[in-house]
């Protein structure tokens, strides 16, 4: 059947009676078609419902110079139409359905997900092999005016009339310096989007958007036997045209700063906030593990140690949070503090130094990393259990580690941590002449 033929016969097949699921094995199984798209299945018998997650490794490091935003521009030109599809139907398909979906570019990576009642897996599976093959041909001046337009305005709310944006925008800057595919965030420069052409998208599309350079992860109740068949229904046809000249695997590692590297960035805030931030060991290498779980002693939840130090304790911090953004060729780990009313800010990053000193030297105590690995355990273990992040999960360890399954292994890793080893990460990664340090004041403090 043609794909003009199908679109017909699929729109009026929206509405379809629940088949009673079989109850299937919860086996991963991964495999590749013809044209590279790597595979990934699990289903599960316990729910009615059924996540696909498409990943499409086109975020920054997809993006040459004067190209930045452009893998979010291409997400937003992705749900605007394809050959076979109008735009119309992409707007209502999902909802009709009865299932919900969103795409969320990252600097590794496009995801696009959707998750709908189980019966409607072959709607989302068609509309998917839609977006990743054949949005191009359907891109007009029009609807790319109008899309860039909606990116310039999500750069406005998510950077430029932000508080604290700029600054946060600024300490992207400094830890990655221009010429590295992270030295700006994924909302791109306002210049570079406006000058980005039909003809610059669809170069970019025929790059990246092709099935050898995609992930597609099915999670949910479904017959295993009937997605591979779906699977090769709608994928298995796309052909894979252009293979990315680079892959990211190949790109330069990124370094952490030589010295520590600061500036002051004064925006429209009632108080003042430390962005601290180091590039640190990659996803899955050897202090990766470690590093998580500075992450969790130092992510700013009552009552970790972070909050207790500069909350609890010395009170010159109203918020405080440290986190672990894992990045294929150099992951961040980046801490704010939220300087409270009155409070020298040199004061709070003292505070905040004291207490990386104190882990750097003495590592944590055994309750705050046995709490640390709980929090793990607890987390990990609600992904497992809801659908979408659930399919995240085997989607990033299939990018990251080359083993969808590597979940366990990871948690392996984790529980293996002590407070000598997380200290040992801390000393070597965290140090306080390797980073970058943004101080953001009020304007009215001028």
């Amino acid at each position: 059947m043609s794909r003009t033929l199908l679109t017909a016969a699929l729109l009026a097949a929206v509405v379809v009676p629940m088949h009673a699921a079989a109850q299937v094995s919860t086996a991963l199984e991964e495999y590749r078609l013809p044209n590279g798209l790597r595979v990934i299945l699990q289903p599960d018998s316990r729910v009615a419902r059924v996540t696909v997650d498409l990943w499409c490794h086109a975020g920054a490091v997809a993006q040459g110079l004067g190209q930045s935003g452009y893998a979010h521009l291409f997400e937003h030109v992705a749900f605007a139409g394809s050959k076979h599809i109008p735009k119309s139907a992409f707007d209502s398909l999902i909802p009709s359905l009865g299932g919900k979906e969103d795409a969320i570019t990252g600097l590794d990576r496009t995801m696009f997900w959707a998750t709908v009642p189980a019966n409607a897996l072959e709607q989302v599976l068609w509309m998917r092999s839609e977006q990743l093959g054949f949005v191009a041909d359907a891109i007009t001046p029009e609807v790319f005016e109008r899309q860039k337009a909606v990116v310039l305005n999500e750069r406005l709310q998510s950077i430029d009339n932000r508080p604290y944006g700029p600054s946060r925008e600024q300490l992207q800057h400094l830890m990655f310096p221009a010429g590295s595919p992270y030295h700006e965030l994924m909302a791109g420069r306002a210049d570079d989007v406006r000058r980005a052409t039909v003809a610059d998208v669809r170069a970019f599309f025929e790059r990246y958007y092709n099935p050898a350079n995609a992930t597609l992860v099915i999670v949910g109740r479904y017959d295993p036997g009937e997605a591979r068949r779906l699977v090769d229904k709608y994928f298995g046809t796309l052909r894979n045209h252009i293979v990315a000249a680079t892959p990211p695997a190949a790109l330069t590692p990124a370094t952490p700063p030589t010295h520590e590297v600061r500036q002051i960035v004064r925006e429209d805030v009632a108080a003042a906030r430390l962005h601290v931030g180091w590039i640190v060991a990659r996803p899955i290498a050897g202090d990766d593990p470690d590093l998580e779980m500075a992450g969790w002693i130092l992510n700013g939840k009552r009552p970790s140690v972070l909050w207790r130090r500069l909350v609890v304790d010395a009170k010159v911090a109203d918020d405080a949070r440290c986190d672990l953004d894992r990045l294929r060729l150099g992951s961040t780990f980046i801490c704010r503090v939220t300087v409270k009313p009155g409070v020298d800010p040199a004061r709070a990053e003292h505070e905040l130094d004291a207490l990386l000193n104190d882990l750097a030297t003495r590592g944590p105590s055994d309750d705050d990393l046995a709490a640390a690995k709980a929090a793990a355990r607890v987390y990990y273990w609600e992904d497992e259990e809801q659908l979408l992040a659930h399919a995240e999960t085997l989607a990033y360890f299939a990018f990251y580690a080359g083993d969808p399954g590597y979940l366990q292994k990871h948690l392996a890793r984790l529980a293996a941590a002590s407070p000598d080893s997380v200290r040992e990460a801390i000393h070597r990664w965290l140090s306080p002449t390797r980073r970058a340090v943004v101080l953001t004041l009020p304007e009215k403090a001028r």
